[in-house]
């Protein structure tokens, strides 16, 4: 079993290794192993995206422009390219009948620069066409009315989008625009045509969609069979975003929307209840599978998108969470998770896709560098079991970083102490639990003085012969740890007392988290 992990573990690393160098700029390779709360861990295939890059966009792309239409990954992705733009990355969208015969249509929402192929209330994440990005349960209202009065008589709704239910549903009334295709298909509805804000023909059965309108389809059953429509009426809609409370809320600024869900994170607490959000399919509440999910941090200036094998969603949540995201959902998932880098599958989906989110970058222009980080030497006071110890360490992106050696040494008195260990030929860190460290001269000697350029560490890390993943960096040819990262390692607590800016690490409590 041992060997299978590494095995894994082996190849997931080298899938990050092999990242292409051309598009850092905009995005980064961001896979690591998730130890989960409940036990076990999680190899996570991920990509972090940089929002604050004026060159790039995204876009939710439905398969071929058309609905219930399906293509592999790459090809939606190549959708989104056109003259204008090249292809960055991509991962898999919304749910779809991906099982039956015919039009595989979406059961979820997907809205591509404000033309909307499907609507169904769950998790949305929007973009807007200057990068900002927004996640929210949210049910879109559609009401339209004729004559242009909405009132009882004359208004009625839209509660589907592209979709003619079965004759058995309730609530089966629809818009079917040009997207559906040029023609209802064989349908038991009575069918509206509406162009130019007017309807034009009232008919029953197979009709042909206009392309500068839509039609409006209801069975015999519906309340609004009641004479109210009339050819040559004026007719329009209204559609209205709310959010759980009820409450009205703008997404006008979103152009490009994927609803799915269940939501896996919400303003930095772990959620990841898919019954919550109306979900009863197995699949989601209770049984673990292939997982795909997407979120940003709390600046909402850093989007991460990623897959995890054999994971339920509560798991999911804890991934989301171990990435310090503060709006994260779940995406589709099973044989239909599926992410891409650079034209190269890091996932490979196992069929074709109904729709994907894709990030692409304006052809022909610079790439706006990622954040340069900065190390400085750590000015707080750090404690160890209640004694003050001086350490060589810096902050960097607000988090400290140790050396591993001046750790090990520190702690190897008490009940957290562990080994140190390195193959020069492998360029691998072994760390070893419950071993004692091995002096191997320089440890707690020399202090950063000054501030420094980090550079992101390439050895790898493993922990009682498991590979792991760990941030680190190397700064004047010595490795540098986030501390919390070493602390959940090996569970020892790391809090911060801001009052007397200090930091504290005691190895007689248990890690707690940040």
């Amino acid at each position: 079993m041992k060997k299978y992990l590494f095995i894994l573990s082996l190849l997931f690393m080298l899938c990050f290794m092999l990242l292409p160098a051309s598009a850092l700029a905009e995005v980064s390779g961001a896979n690591k192993t998730v130890t989960l709360p409940g036990g076990g861990t999680r190899s996570v295939t991920a990509l972090q995206i940089y929002l604050n890059d004026p060159n790039i966009r995204i876009f939710s792309v439905h398969a071929q422009n058309r609905v219930g239409a399906t293509a592999s990954l790459k090809d939606i992705a190549g959708q989104a390219a056109g003259d204008k733009y090249e292809v960055i990355c991509a991962i898999n969208g919304t749910f779809f009948d991906a099982y039956v015969d015919g039009p595989k249509l979406g059961m979820g929402t997907v809205i591509n620069n404000n033309n909307m192929y499907y609507k169904l209330d769950g998790t949305f994440i929007g973009f807007s066409e200057s990068n900002q990005v927004r996640m929210d349960w949210i049910h879109i209202e559609c009401i339209g009315c004729v004559d242009n009065i909405m009132a009882k008589d004359t208004s009625f709704y839209i509660h589907n989008w592209n979709r003619i239910l079965p004759a058995t549903s309730s609530y089966r009334e629809a818009v079917l625009t040009p997207l559906f295709g040029a023609a209802t298909g064989a349908t038991d509805m009575n069918v509206l045509t509406v162009r130019n804000g007017y309807i034009e023909n009232i008919t029953r059965g197979d009709t042909s969609i206009p392309q500068d309108g839509y039609v409006y389809v209801y069975p015999n059953s519906s309340p609004y069979n009641d004479g109210r429509f009339q050819v040559g009426k004026s007719i329009r809609f209204e559609t209205t975003y709310y959010d759980k409370d009820r409450n009205v809320v703008d997404w006008s600024a979103f152009t490009n929307i994927t609803g799915v869900g269940p939501s896996l994170v919400k303003d930095g607490v772990k959620t990841a209840i898919a019954a919550a959000e109306g979900w009863t399919d197995p699949k989601l509440t209770t049984n673990a599978g292939q997982r795909s999910f997407i979120g940003f941090d709390s600046s909402g200036t850093k989007l991460t998108m990623g897959t995890v094998p054999n994971c339920t969603i509560s798991q999911l949540g804890d991934v989301a969470m171990d990435y310090g995201l503060q709006q994260a959902m779940n995406l589709d998932g099973g044989a239909s998770s599926g992410l891409l880098y650079m034209g190269e599958y890091l996932t490979t989906p196992g069929r074709n896709l109904s729709n994907a989110i894709v990030v692409v970058r304006l052809k022909g222009v610079e790439s706006t560098p990622a954040p340069t980080l900065i190390a400085k030497p750590t000015a707080a006071t750090v404690v160890v079991d209640n004694k003050k110890v001086s350490f060589d360490a810096y902050n960097i992106a607000d988090s400290n970083y140790f050396k591993l050696r001046d750790l090990a040494y520190t702690l190897s008195g008490t009940t957290k102490k562990f080994a140190v260990g390195w193959d020069s030929a492998k360029n691998a860190i072994s760390l070893t639990s419950n071993q004692t460290y091995i002096v191997v001269g320089g440890e707690m000697q020399g202090k950063g003085a000054s501030d420094k350029a980090p550079v992101p560490t390439s050895a790898k890390i493993f922990l009682d012969n498991q590979e792991i993943q760990l941030t680190a960096y190397t700064i004047d040819g010595n490795n540098y740890f986030k501390l919390r990262d070493i602390g959940k390692a090996f569970n020892f607590a790391v809090d911060w007392d801001a009052v007397n800016n200090t930091i504290i690490i005691d190895t007689n409590r248990e890690y707690t988290g940040e």
